[in-house]
């Protein structure tokens, strides 16, 4: 992005893991929350490593 002005700095990145635990492929509260409320509520199966965590992410 030669001449670009608007680079990114990794000061201005900012991540929050903390709807991660315990870890890949093992899901948590949160996680079986979004999924059971996206399942019965709406009729959606979510897969619990990335759309289940995503929308945990998103309610909390």
């Amino acid at each position: 992005m030669a001449g670009h002005s608007n680079i990114v700095e990794i000061e201005d990145i900012s991540v929050d893991d903390t709807h991660l635990p315990p870890g890949y492929g093992r899901m948590n509260k949160n996680v079986f929350e979004a999924l059971r409320m996206s399942a019965f509520e709406k009729g959606i199966i979510l897969d619990p490593n990335y759309s289940g965590g995503a929308l945990a992410g998103l309610i909390q």
